[in-house]
């Protein structure tokens, strides 16, 4: 298969490729802010496992659940090629979190990308993956910003079938959730701005004409990846939305201290009504 080749050509670091220009821009804030080293890590809705390759590749041990049991058979494979040993690929439902913990453990930090949008009960994937994470955790979360600009087909699901059950969330919102599940915001920030929300729907243009190809799409808009680096001044000029919403969180000692509070100054310069402003 071509992806397979890809991975053996590229390494690790191709599957990061593999999504949309979104994807590629959500990769590079994880690395801005994930731990390297032995420490266990969850990727929490892992998709095809590019996330979790990133942090066995800088010497975390992952456990990554994914609900589709056809994601987790495909990282599986790159896993092997990449010499991966240390990521356990299992398939599972974040609703039932909670009947998993027992037999995963604590973790010391969790990846939640682009997943609790996803899931009507949000509130108790929250609660979830609080309860796995150790004191002084890290949480990286990412989510859709609920005033962003619509991209190409993009609906609301009525039911929980893998679509989205909500267009997104406010800083607001999220602050609110976090704090109510013992978890400290220490960094926030929009991401994913105008240039790259084109990309990605000229993608799902491509593919509203041929669904049966997803590689097309692919093939046909990864050349504009180059235009990615006038994301942030376009974005400026234009007042355009991001797309996403990424905190950083640190879980709260058992005493309940507060560990001191950061806000991340650019996301504060840049935040108004629209979410426009330049991702840092």
């Amino acid at each position: 298969m071509l992806k397979e080749a890809l991975v053996r050509l590229g390494g690790w670091r191709a599957p990061i490729f593999f999504g949309g220009a979104g994807d590629f821009d959500r990769w590079r804030w994880l690395a801005a802010h994930a731990e390297a080293g032995p420490i266990r890590t969850l990727d929490a809705g892992s998709g095809l496992g590019a996330f979790s390759f990133h942090a066995a590749r800088h010497g975390n041990d992952v456990v990554a659940i994914s609900f589709i049991p056809e994601n987790n058979q495909k990282a599986r494979r790159r896993a092997q090629i990449l010499r991966f040993d240390r990521i356990t690929f299992l398939d599972g439902d974040l609703r039932d979190l909670d009947r998993m913990s027992g037999g995963l453990g604590m973790f010391d930090q969790i990846f939640c990308v682009e997943v609790i949008e996803h899931l009507k009960d949000d509130g108790k994937l929250l609660r979830d993956l609080s309860a796995m994470l150790k004191p002084g955790g890290k949480l990286l979360l990412s989510t859709p910003y609920e005033f962003h600009r619509r991209l190409v087909d993009e609906r609301i699901s009525e039911v929980e079938d893998g679509g989205h059950v909500r267009f997104g969330y406010t800083i607001e919102k999220l602050r609110e959730m976090l704090n109510s599940n013992d978890l400290d915001i220490i960094r926030e920030q929009f991401i994913t701005g105008a240039v790259t929300q084109q990309i990605d729907n000229l993608m799902r243009l491509i593919r509203r004409w041929t669904p049966n190809d997803r590689t097309l799409s692919w093939i046909a808009t990864f050349p504009l990846r180059l235009f990615q680096i006038f994301d942030r001044p376009v974005t400026a000029l234009t007042g355009w939305p991001h797309l996403s919403i990424a905190l950083v969180a640190v879980k709260r000692n058992p005493a309940g201290l507060r560990l001191p509070e950061y806000t991340d100054t650019s996301f504060a310069e840049s935040r108004d009504s629209t979410g426009a402003g330049g991702a840092r």
